[in-house]
């Protein structure tokens, strides 16, 4: 199993999961990844989902090395996520992290 460590604030990523390094292996947040083609751009295309960290876990640099964990383990892929407009936080630590934003909206429709 590979794992990353963040030295600068004592956290290890362990395969999707953020967690605390110590004796107890706190988790501090969670994300589900799910793996699939895209067409659009022509290869395998990775999307983050449910990105989450604890209140007192953000702004300590976790997603970007997150993100940085996911790029080494997954070459010539693309990264996708969701997020809402009124979370002008989340889209800067995003976009400081390479995304961008797509010209196009989400639509959906339950069966």
């Amino acid at each position: 199993m590979m794992l990353a460590q963040d030295k600068a604030s004592n956290v290890t990523i362990d395969n999707g999961k953020v967690v605390e390094e110590g004796n107890n292996s706190i988790i501090v947040g969670y994300a589900m990844i799910a793996h699939s083609f895209s067409t659009e751009f022509g290869k395998p295309c990775i999307w983050l989902e449910d990105l989450y960290l604890k209140e007192n876990y953000r702004g300590k640099n976790i997603v970007p090395k997150f993100i940085e964990y996911i790029e080494k383990n997954n070459s010539n892929a693309i990264l996708r996520l969701e997020v809402e407009e009124e979370n002008s936080h989340a889209i800067h630590v995003y976009s400081k992290s390479g995304f961008s934003k797509l010209p196009y909206i989400e639509m959906k429709k339950e069966i």
